[in-house]
């Protein structure tokens, strides 16, 4: 072969090899920039059915706008040979690389939620009520359980802060109020165990320490807690309501407290009739002194501090008015004129 000749075919080789190069490093760039992010810029919903393939699913997701490429998609899980691995279900598709986007379809979607929320002062009733709207948790079952805790597998041994319920009393009180997601199979035994475990979580070891210090039980504070959570709104009446109540027990008064009484009549009057002040109960705080036998509704953390750590103050009476302010009295005499103005 002449030089010449040679010097041809070395030439055109070197062209070819330029050009492979040029088209592989393009490629290259094509696919590194059509798996480093999906299209879109917020989490999209996604339905992958039973039985689709690869194919069909990588075209779905192109125009969704999910992916940028059908082909670079198909071909990275063909890389990783997954293509017969990814799991039917809805899902909500992060903006994110193909990379995460494959391992969240491998995973799977989560189990559907269920969000509830439990408003401070409900009592055991008004949770049922607020279950009968979720299909998979009875409302028949949940007041069962909170009204047998023990032979339901509720008691001390195994939920410590229930060292004193009994299958003769419920669980008013102990299932703190909260929103809770959960799972749409969750059965109302594990909805209530989740609810004992947070207020478990609320309650620190200094507040244990303390309410230990004071000579009371959990059971008082809470019982306390779970009144006070009744009659007043705010931080501050709250702490000086705590005050005046326990100053009423240390002085042998009645607290003569209507939430207590509207507690027995299911009622939720601003100031209760004097013929209901008569019912023989032990919840009605006008013929029983001392704390009622248990709370009278699901308290909140901002009540069970108040019960704890209450305000001391010369007040030893107060109403609350049908707008919801808080008159306090020094006097029976102060008290009974207030009510007078607010009242009647």
């Amino acid at each position: 072969m002449k030089p010449r000749k040679k010097r041809a075919i070395g030439k055109y080789l070197l062209i070819f090899i330029v050009l492979f190069v040029f088209a592989g490093l393009t490629s290259l760039a094509w696919y590194g920039y059509n798996i480093s992010l999906v299209k879109g810029d917020a989490a999209q919903e996604f339905v992958i059915k039973e039985g689709q393939g690869a194919n069909e699913i990588s075209r779905n997701l192109n125009e969704a706008g999910v992916i940028r490429s059908k082909l670079a998609f198909e071909t990275y899980i063909y890389l990783r040979d997954i293509e017969g691995s990814i799991k039917a279900g809805k899902y909500q598709l992060p903006a994110t690389n193909i990379v995460n986007l494959t391992n969240a379809l491998l995973q799977g979607p989560p189990p559907p939620e269920t969000k509830l929320t439990f408003i401070e002062g409900w009592t055991l009733d008004d949770y049922s009520q607020e279950l009968e709207s979720i299909e998979s948790i009875s409302s028949e079952e949940f007041l069962d359980i909170v009204s047998h805790p023990v032979s339901n597998g509720f008691d001390a041994e195994t939920y410590p802060i229930l060292y004193s319920k009994s299958d003769k009393v419920d669980l008013e009180g102990y299932l703190f109020p909260d929103t809770y997601r959960l799972f749409e199979d969750a059965t109302a035994k594990e909805l209530i165990k989740v609810m004992i475990g947070n207020l478990t979580n609320k309650v620190t070891k200094k507040m244990a320490t303390d309410i230990d210090s004071q000579g009371k039980t959990f059971h008082e504070i809470l019982t306390m807690a779970s009144i006070i959570e009744k009659e007043v709104r705010t931080d501050r009446d709250r702490k000086l309501v705590s005050g005046i109540l326990w100053s009423r027990i240390d002085l042998g008064i009645p607290l003569q407290v209507d939430s207590t009484v509207n507690y027995i009549t299911g009622d939720s009057k601003p100031a209760v009739s004097l013929s209901e002040t008569r019912i023989d109960n032990p919840f009605n705080t006008y013929l029983y002194k001392g704390l009622p036998p248990g709370p009278i509704s699901n308290p909140g953390l901002s009540s069970i501090m108040a019960a704890i750590y209450p305000t001391e103050s010369d007040y030893l009476y107060y109403l609350s008015t049908p707008e919801g302010e808080t008159i306090f009295s020094k006097t029976l005499e102060q008290h009974n004129a207030a009510k007078n103005k607010y009242l009647r």
